[in-house]
């Protein structure tokens, strides 16, 4: 041991490295180490220079401490500490450079301190007014920070250009290829876990591998999903491999552009969309960013801006960046939660995607929630307000419209509301659709578009593809189809029940009207009511060879001059005619299908006494009576319901002819008479429908009308029940879907909290160990507690369980060593430090046994030679006496 002494300073060789450590972390006495390379108060060792500082502990060589840093510990070489206190640094090159700018309080500086553990490290200056509490640690190789204050970086090549890292938490490594690229790590108030991983902006959370936020406050977990720079705000991804991306370039920090997108799955792209929210796989957004208005009330949204949109994302971002309550401009949550539900409501793209395989492009305030579903529009017309729900449905350039079913297509409309299956519109305009349409299949070949030679195998594949058979027609608006197969071809029609068609369009040309007693067709000889919308139709006559028909059944008796009558009306309301004596009554059908009654009298007779007018020219027969004149004149007069007309005969007397006007119309206050024909027409009808039959009764067919009405009724209210129901089970997946995303947070949580229990090394002596942990995820939090128990070396048995937010998990295993091992493996440390002493001592018995025997051997060879000298002489004195 050799000492050394200049300017009362020791410089002491020893080759107990790990009491150097200690001294170094702890101590400030005298350092054990090699020679000529420790340093102890204000001198240098061989290598190492100290300018002034006597509390300085140096291990290393080329290791630099200048007159302005105190209590500096160094292990390692060629290590530069410049104008900073209290620094302590492991390993080579590492530099540390004015961390004693900005330090405004010394209370605690004395508790606290620097690590730099690596090589290649450099920290430079500090945080204006930084508060000594907030250290920095650096374990790692080649980081560079600057004005660094309160932040841990374990990896490699991180660096941080221009900004502060301040309370920022870098776990993972950089390439040397991205520093050479530029890419850096924004550490204010940021946490990022993994390799590559990466922050852009303050207040953001990376977790994974070439996990990377673009924006302030965003989280991502999950591996390669990232932001696209300035890109997102507020947005959040969980699971591997999605993208945010903005295909405008932006250049400042206060743009809306990806606000608020949240994406749960992995291969989901969002581009150029803004408050967006999907759940699943391979699911594709674009174009939908929603609005951005620059006045509110003819006024900006905040002095001297603009941007509404920007301005309430920015007072978003000054809440959540208030982490300490002193951030000027800062609002209360309430109300920033207000801030977040006006710019989410109205200014944003609003695109929520349930499902896998889903495409939104052009599209704002619409939701999509199934599989392969597309709703897209163009620059010139968006696709806005709508709800699709199903599989492979298609939505282009429509508005307000409700899509629900699989394989439906719909093209330039606007408020539709289709439920069912394979139905095609086109250009259609506040329509119902209930129901489905047949199909067709056929088989198509497609490929995932990706060339062959780039996977490395055949990417086509064959799938059966249904589609509609038959497309509704083109241009319908204000039409109502309620059932399998049917359709409407004229505006406002409606189409009730399997295979029906509406077909009738509205007769806008005239006809008999009720109310003012006013008939424009066939001067009064019909008595169809204008109709100024389109039919009900319950059937089909499309095809005359295969005409489909229904009857109306139970229908109730109308009251109202619009309403349908039933057959117990018309049976009401049927008028017959008959004739008795001289009274004669015929019926004619005419040609119109219209029954026709004459009446006509013959061979009248008159009792004794009786008076009779009789006119000139009339013929009088007296059988066996007086005749006598009086001055007075028998006459015939036609009544108000009397036809009469006469003719001359030949013998110069007046035949008389006297019919029924028969000019009356089956309604309410005519008092008119009716033929039968007329009755017949009123109460029939002119030929089959589906339900109304030309043989039924008025009646017959009103009950028949009445029944299909009732029937149709319970259909829609069946329909509306369903339709109810549907929305119920919406409501409640999204209720599941919530109470599924708090449970996941539990168990995330007591995932963690389970993670965190770990067994001690073995130890024969003391085969239990207890553990206990604490974990959170999100808003969760979870404690833990486990045993281990050791029955041998490679035997292993534990259990725990952790506890917390009703989410209660417990785990229980056994871990085997298979394979030979050294026969020291059971042996604990105090049983190996045993063994050692006693091999110790064992030795040391051996080695005083070598040396007795040495020295036995040692003595012999002295004998032995002194033997052989006596054996020389003997032999030359015999040799002598032979002689």
């Amino acid at each position: 041991m050799e000492w050394k002494h200049k300017r009362q300073s020791k410089i002491v060789k020893a080759t107990l490295g790990a009491a150097v450590f200690g001294v170094l972390l702890g101590g400030y006495s005298s350092v054990w180490a090699a020679d000529n390379i420790i340093v102890d108060g204000t001198q240098d060792g061989s290598k190492n220079t100290v300018t002034v500082d006597k509390t300085a502990r140096v291990v290393g060589t080329g290791n630099t401490i200048d007159d302005k840093s105190e209590e500096v510990k160094i292990v390692g070489d060629r290590n530069k500490v410049t104008n900073s206190d209290r620094q302590l640094v492991f390993g080579d090159d590492n530099e540390i450079i004015n961390r004693e700018m900005g330090i405004v309080d010394n209370s605690v500086r004395t508790t606290i301190s620097d690590v730099v553990i690596g090589k290649g490290n450099k920290i430079t200056d500090n945080e204006i007014y930084r508060k000594p509490y907030k250290a920095v640690t650096i374990i790692g190789n080649n980081n560079e920070l600057k004005k660094a204050a309160n932040t841990i970086v374990i990896g490699d090549n991180q660096t941080f250009g221009t900004s502060a890292p301040d309370s920022s938490i870098i776990i993972g490594s950089l390439t040397p290829e991205d520093v050479e690229n530029g890419v850096i790590n924004w550490a204010a108030a940021n946490i990022a876990i993994g390799h590559g991983a990466l922050n852009r902006a303050e207040e953001s959370i990376a977790v994974g591998n070439r996990a990377r936020t673009g924006y302030s406050n965003q989280l991502i977990m999950g591996n390669s999903s990232s932001f696209d720079e300035k890109t997102g705000t507020f947005g959040s991804i969980y699971g591997h491999m999605n993208r945010v991306e903005n295909s405008e370039k932006i250049n400042t920090f206060t743009s809306a552009k990806g606000a608020s997108i949240q994406v749960t799955g992995s291969y989901n792209a969002v581009k150029d969309s803004t408050t967006s929210l999907v759940y699943g796989s391979g699911n594709k957004i674009t174009n939908s960013q929603g609005y951005s208005y620059e006045l509110v009330n003819g006024k900006s949204f905040l002095p001297n801006k603009k941007d509404v949109a920007a301005n309430l994302l920015m007072s978003l971002q000054l809440y959540s960046s208030d982490v300490d309550g002193g951030r000027p401009g800062s609002i209360e949550f309430t109300k920033a939660v207000d801030l977040m539900h006006d710019f989410t409501q109205n200014m944003g793209g609003n695109i929520t995607v349930f499902g896998n395989g889903n495409i939104a492009d052009y599209t704002n305030r619409s939701q999509i929630w199934g599989n392969g579903n597309t709703l897209t529009g163009n620059t010139d017309k968006y696709s806005v307000n709508n709800t699709i729900g199903g599989f492979s449905n298609i939505g282009e350039s429509i508005s307000q419209s409700t899509i629900i079913g699989a394989g439906n297509i719909v093209k330039n409309s606007e408020d539709n509301l289709v439920l069912g299956d394979y139905h095609a519109v086109e250009n259609g305009k506040h329509n119902i659709i209930i129901g489905s349409r047949s199909y067709i299949e056929k088989e198509v070949e497609k490929d995932f578009g990706v060339p062959a030679k780039e996977v490395g195998f055949d990417s086509t594949y064959k799938i059966t593809e249904r589609t509609a058979e038959k497309p509704h027609t083109a241009n319908i608006s204000n039409a109502v189809m309620l059932g399998y197969n049917t359709d409407v071809s004229q505006n406002g029609g409606v189409a009730l029940g399997s295979d029906s068609v509406g077909s009738v369009g509205a007769n806008n040309q005239g006809g008999y009207n009720v109310g003012n007693n006013i008939n424009t067709f066939n001067l009064g000889t019909d008595t169809t009511w204008n109709s100024n919308l389109a039919a009900i139709s319950v059937g089909d006559s499309s095809d005359a060879s295969n005409v489909k028909t229904r009857q109306i059944t139970n229908l109730a008796a109308g009251k109202n001059d619009t309403d349908a009558v039933n057959v117990a009306q018309l049976k009401s309301a049927r008028v017959e005619l008959s004739g008795s004596g001289n009274i004669k009554v015929n019926t004619v059908v005419d040609t119109d299908g219209h029954l026709k009654y004459t009446i006509s009298s013959t061979g009248g007779s008159s009792e004794g006494g009786s008076s009779i007018t009789y006119t000139a020219g009339d013929n009088i027969s007296i059988t066996d009576g007086i005749i006598s004149a009086t001055d007075t004149r028998n006459t015939l007069e036609a009544g108000s319901h009397i036809g009469l007309g006469e003719t001359k005969l030949a013998d110069g007397s007046i035949k008389y002819t006297v019919n029924v006007k028969a000019d009356g119309k089956v309604e309410s206050g005519n008092t008119g008479l009716v033929t039968g024909g007329a009755v017949y027409n009123e109460t029939h009808v002119s030929k089959d429908g589906n339900y109304v039959k030309q043989s039924y009764t008025a009646g017959q067919n009103l009950v028949a009308l009445d029944s299909q009405v009732k029937t149709n009724t319970d259909s829609i209210n069946s329909i509306n029940n369903q339709i109810t129901d549907m929305n119920s089970s919406v409501t409640n997946l999204g209720n599941q879907v919530n109470r599924l995303d708090n449970r996941i947070e539990r168990v995330g949580a007591g995932a963690a909290a389970l993670a965190a229990l770990h067994p001690q090394d073995f130890d024969p002596e003391a085969k239990w160990d207890i553990a206990a942990g604490y974990g959170n995820y999100r808003s969760a939090n979870a404690v833990a507690i486990g045993a281990f128990y050791r029955p041998s070396a490679d035997k292993m048995f534990s259990i725990g369980t952790s506890l917390g937010g009703g989410e209660n998990m417990i785990n229980v295993g056994v871990s085997l060593k298979l394979g030979s091992s050294s026969p020291y493996t059971g042996y604990s440390k105090a049983a190996l430090a045993n063994v050692v002493a006693e091999q110790s001592e064992q030795l040391q018995a051996q080695n005083s046994t070598i040396s007795a025997l040495q020295e036995k051997v040692a003595l012999q060879a002295q004998e032995n030679e002194v033997l052989r000298t006596q054996v020389q002489d003997i032999m030359r004195q015999l040799a002598e006496i032979k002689k």
